[in-house]
């Protein structure tokens, strides 16, 4: 087995996403980069009033948007995660310049939390999605 090559490691640091934008059919392209919660825990980079809520998602348990004090402690840790995933442009820069929406957001929020997978309906598209040619043998009525 081969040792795995350090720029191959550094590929997979980011990941370009297509978000949805703050119109009904603009794109917002960004770079988003892997989050450890481990790490902004020991760098104290997590506030206090957050800390339980980031020891449960690590957990694999989230907020539950129940009522006001929930969604306050949401929308902190999707700001939280924006600021720590956003590598390009950045979280702040974006907010000074129009600030994300709810979606976006929860976008970054769930990309931070559940990885990359989440991602998935707002990545690239592959250009050639004509239909395969299978089943044209396939009689319509069935027996």
């Amino acid at each position: 087995m081969a040792v795995t090559k350090i720029e191959e490691l550094k590929a997979k640091k980011y990941i370009e996403v297509d978000l949805p934008g703050w119109d009904g059919d603009d794109v917002f392209t960004c770079k988003l980069q892997r989050v450890n919660l481990l790490d902004l825990a020991s760098k104290g980079k997590i506030p206090n009033p957050l800390m339980g809520t980031v020891v449960q998602l690590f957990k694999g348990n989230g907020p539950v948007p129940e009522d006001e004090n929930s969604l306050k402690t949401i929308n902190e840790l999707s700001e939280l995660f924006c600021e720590v995933t956003m590598a390009e442009p950045t979280f702040k820069e974006v907010q000074e310049a129009i600030g994300l929406t709810d979606e976006q957001k929860i976008i970054i929020y769930n990309y931070a939390v559940k990885g990359a997978r989440v991602l998935e309906p707002f990545r690239k598209k592959p250009e050639n999605t004509k239909p395969s040619d299978n089943g044209k043998d396939v009689p319509e009525e069935t027996k």
